[in-house]
């Protein structure tokens, strides 16, 4: 991440609130990007593929690369000089509970707890900046109402009707596909590191 300059960011804004997911499910909003389509029709869909993203695992942690429409407009001869970061939305899987997002020129900090009951969990939602940015504040607030609103209101609030399902019990267990790497790997590390 070091390439990034992180070190050179500063917490622009953070704000945190409780909502009725078990923090699990919070994570998993984040590991896979199939669902910005149907989810996100009118805010991250015009933006980044739906179908397109890569996933690798660094022992506990992870990485996921959503794919942004940009890069199809690239021509032949930029598509051999092109650069990732500019067509790229790159997810960080920090185990256990830690979702680091990096945008074009901002940084996003996701991080679930669990709450007073398996089925609650406390969010905290960061917005990290360049320090050396002259963007007016007021852009990056926008941007931070924009993250805050499309990660609770579609999100979260999808993660909620999900976490009703399994309050039901009516299914003994879930199935993570082979086209869920991330979730995949955030669940078989999260059980080994509660079994150690």
């Amino acid at each position: 991440m070091a390439p990034l300059g992180f070190g050179g960011f500063r917490l622009f804004a953070s704000t945190s609130f409780s909502r009725p997911i078990n923090w699990k499910l919070a994570v998993d909003t984040f590991c896979e990007a199939y669902h910005v389509p149907a989810l996100h029709r009118d805010t991250l869909s015009p933006m980044i593929h739906g179908d397109l993203a890569l996933f690798d695992a660094f022992d506990d942690h992870g990485r996921m690369v959503a794919v942004r429409k940009s890069v199809s407009a690239l021509d032949d001869v930029q598509r051999h000089t092109w650069s990732l970061l500019p067509h790229a939305t790159i997810l960080w899987f920090l185990q256990p509970n830690t979702v680091l997002i990096y945008q074009q020129d901002h940084a996003q900090l996701y991080q679930a707890t669990p709450g007073n009951t398996p089925g609650e969990a406390h969010l905290q939602i960061s917005l990290y900046v360049p320090d050396t940015s002259e963007v007016p504040d007021r852009h990056w607030q926008r941007n931070f109402e924009l993250l805050v609103e499309v990660t609770d209101q579609e999100d979260f609030s999808t993660a909620a009707s999900i976490q009703r399902g399994f309050a039901a019990d009516a299914q003994t267990h879930l199935t993570f596909g082979r086209n869920e790497p991330a979730l995949q790997h955030f669940h078989q590390r999260l059980d080994e590191l509660l079994s150690r």
